[in-house]
């Protein structure tokens, strides 16, 4: 099936090179885009893509690992972050520096998920929360933001979503 775009940004199936004429979006011809059309993995298995021309396909937009959940890739990026003490992280195929918050010691680490961008950090201690409170008494906790919200965090290895998890319609 074919799909017609007018906003490259949200083609997430797949990523074509276009050299069609007439590209709309301003780019060079040839550039990562395909502002004309997108075709679907299955026009790519039916062959549907190679009759129009300038367009081949590229490697599948595929997440790191998107076997386990995403409550899974955030428990086990408080694992190996926290309970672990580890100075990476390894999602899938890729890996993601733990660093450390100079003027507060606290831990943190940028990572993806799916085409998500989630920060992971360390609770503070010093906050005044319920959850800084359980951190004094040391408990092993990490509040997750993604789109600027605070939406899950992983406290000893349990996950909880916040209601922003719902409101941003993240995945379950």
């Amino acid at each position: 099936m074919l799909q017609l775009l007018s906003n490259p940004s949200a083609i997430r199936s797949l990523s074509h090179r276009c050299s069609a004429p007439g590209c709309t979006q301003g780019q060079e011809q040839g550039e990562l885009h395909c502002a004309i059309a997108v075709c679907t993995q299955s026009d790519f298995a039916a062959g549907g893509a190679s009759n129009l021309p300038g367009h081949t396909q590229l490697e599948a937009d595929t997440p790191e690992d998107l076997s386990m959940t995403p409550g899974e890739a955030l428990i086990s990026v408080w694992q190996q972050s926290l309970a672990d003490s580890q100075e990476e992280v390894e999602l899938g195929q890729e890996s993601y520096p733990v660093k450390v918050f100079r003027a507060k010691k606290l831990r943190n680490v940028e990572f993806s998920y799916g085409d998500l961008r989630i920060i992971g950090i360390e609770q503070n201690p010093a906050a005044s929360s319920r959850w800084a409170a359980l951190a004094q008494e040391g408990k092993r906790i990490m509040q997750f933001r993604c789109k600027g919200r605070y939406v899950a965090n992983v406290s000893e290895g349990k996950f909880l979503r916040y209601p922003a998890w719902r409101a941003l319609a993240l995945p379950d």
